[in-house]
């Protein structure tokens, strides 16, 4: 069988999908709960029109249809450590399955930000480490998940630092 699943790079008709995608999701976080959704919306916008440009997005899409995309993930190298800024499914890729494999469900929810994560160590195979900077409780469970099945030797660290530390000068300027 074909694979059911093209990843390819972000293009720009993506970047209104992707940071959609994260606002939205991302809001959900502990780790901004508390943030009011004006100063929330705000910064979050700024922090990641800061980083798209530099960073590497894979989408995960329909090789026959291009355009229909089932999630993302945006990464880069930060000091030789493949960083995930965020990592991102579509629900209805999370409830369904996209294709199958000798009869099993092959893409579903979790399967899918795996081949994701996959595509990304294919592209940066010589990293010391990796490292995640948005968390979520999903999130945190998937990378757990990962070093269970074999896919990572080590559980990521999460270091959100990491992710303002490396925005260029003036990022946030008003």
């Amino acid at each position: 069988m074909s694979n059911p699943i093209l990843i390819r790079g972000m293009q720009p008709s993506d970047v209104p999908m992707v940071m959609n995608n994260w606002l939205e999701n991302y809001r959900k976080a502990f780790h901004v709960k508390g943030v009011p959704n004006d100063i929330y919306y705000s910064w979050q916008h700024r922090v990641i029109e800061a980083l798209l440009p530099r960073a590497t997005v894979y989408v995960a899409c329909d090789p026959e249809d291009p355009k229909t995309c089932y999630g993302w993930a945006c990464a880069e190298v930060i000091d030789n450590q493949l960083v995930f800024h965020y990592i991102y499914v579509k629900r209805l890729v999370k409830a369904t399955q996209i294709g199958e494999e000798e009869g099993r469900r092959k893409y579903k929810g979790w399967g899918m930000g795996t081949m994701l994560v996959e595509e990304a160590l294919k592209y940066e195979p010589n990293v010391e480490g990796i490292v995640y900077t948005a968390e979520t409780m999903a999130g945190r469970c998937f990378f757990r998940r990962l070093v269970e099945k074999g896919v990572l030797e080590h559980e990521p660290v999460y270091n959100p630092f990491l992710l303002y530390s490396s925005l260029p000068a003036g990022w946030g300027a008003v």
